[in-house]
C-alpha cells in the first residue's frame, strides 16, 4: 500500500535551505493553502506573500513551519494539534477521518494484531473524500503515519501474546 494519497502538484518551489533552523531536521514541502487553513487568524496575517513553506516533523522542536532558514510558526499558531509533535493523547494521525494513534492501536489490539483502518482511509480517498492538504499540518497524506501506528500496535500485540505463553 502506498503511503501517499494526495497530490502535491503546484508545490514545485525550489528551496535553498531545507533544514529546520531550530533543530536541523529536513523540512517537508507544504503548500500555502495548508497554512491558510490551519493557522489562527492572527498568525495567518504574518504569512509572507507568495511563498511556499516547509514543515518540521521533529517532536522535540517548537517550530512547525519555516521558510528559507527562518522559523515562522509554532504549535501555538495552529488551530489543530500537530500529531507529529505531541506525545500525549489525543495524538491525531488522520485529520480527514478523525483517527488518533490511540484509536488505531486499540483497534489493532482488539483485532489480534490487525486493522482495517488503512483500507478504510484508502476507500475514502478513492471516493474523493481526502482533504489532507487543508486538514493535516504536514500538508499531505496521513497513511504513512497511520501505518506506523498500525506497526506499533502489531508489535505491542505480539509482545502481549508472548507474555501469555
Amino acid at each position: 500500500m502506498s503511503d501517499s494519497c494526495c497530490s502535491t502538484a503546484g508545490n514545485q518551489q525550489k528551496f535553498t535551505k531545507t533544514a529546520c533552523p531550530q533543530c536541523a531536521t529536513e523540512g517537508k514541502k507544504v503548500q500555502r493553502i495548508t497554512l491558510g487553513a490551519l493557522l489562527k487568524p492572527d498568525a495567518r496575517k504574518r504569512m509572507p506573500p507568495g511563498e511556499a513553506f516547509l514543515f518540521c516533523s521533529s517532536i522535540n522542536c517548537p517550530v512547525v513551519y519555516f521558510h528559507e532558514g527562518k522559523p515562522l510558526f509554532g504549535l501555538d499558531d495552529l488551530t489543530v494539534r500537530v500529531g507529529q509533535k505531541v506525545t500525549e493523547e489525543p495524538k491525531p494521525l488522520c485529520y480527514c477521518f478523525g483517527y488518533t494513534e490511540k484509536a488505531i492501536m486499540e483497534d489493532v489490539l482488539k483485532n489480534q494484531g490487525k486493522t482495517n483502518i488503512p483500507a478504510e482511509i484508502t476507500t475514502q480517498v478513492k471516493s474523493g473524500n481526502c482533504f489532507c492538504e487543508v486538514t493535516n499540518p504536514q500538508g499531505s497524506c496521513c497513511l504513512g503515519n497511520v501505518n506506523q501506528a498500525v506497526k506499533k500496535g502489531a508489535t505491542l500485540y505480539q509482545a502481549k501474546q508472548k507474555q501469555t505463553i
